[in-house]
């Protein structure tokens, strides 16, 4: 991820891993604007991890709370 970041010149990387089956993700983020991160889903990244319960929809789930979070 920091890989990535540093060759495309990204300013943060945030992976969603869905579990289908449970119907919840894992996100780790990477980056200088994790506390938007952190205040798009109300949680705090310990070790640039996180669970979010219940989140299985990039679209409606993720990319929205993402966008709102670092517009404001």
């Amino acid at each position: 991820m920091q890989a990535a970041n540093t060759a495309n010149g990204y300013s943060d990387f945030v992976l969603m891993i869905t579990d289908i089956v449970n119907s919840n993700s894992e996100i780790l983020a990477l980056g200088a604007n994790m506390d938007k991160v952190e205040a798009a889903f109300n949680f705090k990244l310990e070790n640039n991890h996180a669970f979010l319960a219940g989140a299985v929809s990039r679209k409606k789930q993720v990319v929205p709370q993402l966008t709102e979070s670092f517009n404001a």
